[in-house]
């Protein structure tokens, strides 16, 4: 068996949604267990005061394909990125607009976030996927942005970092 039998897909595009929006998403090879995965998407959240809410969120994320061999020993899928990841997901959510726009305050809502995930993609015949993925990190918010503060007598206008977490479970086509 060579090496390059388990590598990585050399370029892959798809769509994926989930619970909380709708993703577009590239993965390129950097190594035959690395690939970048950038996403475009509508991430949506719940707020307690605000109701659902949509907003764009852009990510790069290096994923480590590492159970790769194992998969392809065991007679298991690897084709299209199928099995167990680490990533490191960064996502920044720009203050362009938000869905519905909220006419009562102005909201700042760009935020950036961090979170290292473990996660798994298989596949269900050739052209369908879904993925599970867990991760817990940190995010910063701009001046007045909504969040979850670490800390509990902070002015509300000021710059504030919090936890951050990646639950997701998705649902994709590959293009």
């Amino acid at each position: 068996m060579k090496a390059q039998d388990t590598s990585v897909e050399k370029s892959l595009f798809g769509i994926q949604t989930g619970f909380w929006g709708f993703w577009g998403y590239h993965e390129a090879r950097l190594d035959p267990k690395w690939a970048l995965r950038t996403e475009v998407g509508i991430f949506d959240y719940f707020g307690l005061a605000e109701g659902l809410h949509f907003e764009p969120i852009l990510t790069l994320e290096p994923r480590w394909y590492y159970n790769r061999k194992n998969r392809l020993e065991k007679a298991k899928r690897i084709d299209d990125n199928s099995g167990n990841f680490i990533a490191f997901k960064t996502s920044l959510r720009p203050d362009v607009f938000a869905i519905p726009v909220n006419t009562y305050q102005e909201r700042k809502n760009l935020s950036i976030s961090f979170v290292p995930t473990i996660g798994t993609r298989k596949n269900i015949g050739k052209k369908f996927n879904y993925e599970l993925g867990f991760g817990l990190g940190i995010e910063y918010f701009s001046k007045g942005g909504a969040g979850f503060s670490i800390f509990a007598d902070e002015n509300p206008d000021d710059d504030k970092f919090g936890p951050a977490f990646n639950l997701h479970l998705r649902v994709g086509y590959k293009l």
